[in-house]
């Protein structure tokens, strides 16, 4: 019996160490679903001994078998089982997590009276700066996750009454600058219909169609009923950035599709794109990843290039003479968006 049990105990061990060896991954431009990062390549030899040994041990411990899976399930025991808090993401309520990087946002702790006058100032000269121009300026901010559940976020944290963003859209819209900013309504349906990710920090469609709706009415354009597609999904960067795997709550993926006849053409990948949509009117926009689900609606309205990037170029947009200029962003990325074209002040 005691040799039966040495012979298994082996036969174990022998399984740990092999496995892994076996299903060491050694393919080229590689992906890790846990992190979201490319892993280590195989270093060339001639950097010299030192770069290549570090570079190697480097490359080993990235592509080792199982890694992804080891990982996902120290950090399910971790935060999950034993319930410990991550740096990153806040669990709420119901199954919902929520990104860390809200919090300036929801509890106000970013609402500075010389940062809002500077900020209000640069919208304000981007605004000036098209009007010459005979050009539209459009802000568009899309709430943070926070902000429109904040019903799920856990007990503890208080959320300030208003946000810095409210703030500046308030003082820019007293200027006659058109600013969207759905929160209002975003509160009011909420209930409705799932409006962001459970496991991510994006919206989805049904999320984005309140920003579509508030654009176009302060264009004096009528709303559409778009057509959507909905996909059940138990994914998103919030479990990424915890480098778990599925907790067990479904979300719902909603898309639109995009007007008949139209088509968004990818240019540099997902940088870049350019609507093709007739009879309809010539935008440029800046916007973040929170803008994506925003492009098939935006073929009912307008056509022209969108970039995923902030930083205006100025030279472009008097090239292409859109009749609007629309800058777009989530409300954390505010501050970074404005950053990006403090150089309005300079012209």
């Amino acid at each position: 019996m005691r040799k039966f049990a040495d012979t298994l105990f082996l036969a174990a061990l022998a399984l740990v160490i092999l496995v892994p060896v076996l299903l060491f991954n050694g393919k080229p431009d590689q992906i890790s679903e846990v992190e979201n990062r490319a892993l280590a390549e195989l270093p060339p030899i001639q950097e010299g001994f030192n770069a290549f040994t570090s570079g190697l041990s480097e490359y080993i411990d990235d592509r080792i078998g199982l890694r992804d899976q080891m990982m996902q399930g120290y950090n399910s025991v971790v935060y999950e089982t034993l319930n410990a808090k991550h740096s990153d993401v806040i669990r709420g309520d119901d199954g919902w997590l929520f990104y860390a990087n809200d919090l300036p946002d929801y509890a106000g702790t970013n609402i500075d009276e010389t940062a809002i006058a500077h900020q209000t100032e640069v919208l304000a000269a981007i605004n000036a700066w098209c009007e010459e121009r005979g050009i539209i300026f459009i802000l568009a901010v899309g709430p943070n996750k926070s902000e429109i559940y904040d019903n799920l976020m856990p007990e503890g944290i208080n959320k300030a009454e208003q946000t810095k963003t409210a703030l500046i859209a308030e003082r820019l819209r007293e200027q006659g600058i058109l600013v969207s900013y759905a929160k209002d309504d975003m509160l009011a349906h909420r209930d409705e219909q799932e409006l962001y990710y459970a496991l991510d920090t994006h919206w989805n469609s049904y999320g984005a169609r309140y920003m579509m709706d508030d654009m176009v009415t302060l264009l004096g354009k009528e709303t559409t009923d778009f057509t959507y597609i909905e996909t059940p999904v138990i994914e998103g960067d919030l479990m990424v950035i915890m480098g778990m795997g599925w907790n067990g709550k479904y979300s719902l993926q909603v898309e639109s599709e995009p007007a008949e006849g139209t088509v968004i053409e990818e240019l540099d990948g997902a940088k870049h794109v350019y609507i093709h949509s007739e009879g309809t009117d010539k935008i440029v926009c800046y916007r973040d990843s929170f803008n994506r689900v925003m492009l098939p609606f935006y073929t009912y309205y307008f056509h022209g290039n969108v970039f995923w990037d902030f930083n205006i170029d100025w030279d472009f947009v008097e090239q292409e003479a859109p009749k609007y200029l629309i800058l777009s962003c989530v409300e954390r990325f505010f501050d970074d968006m404005i950053a990006e074209n403090e150089d309005i002040l300079m012209r």
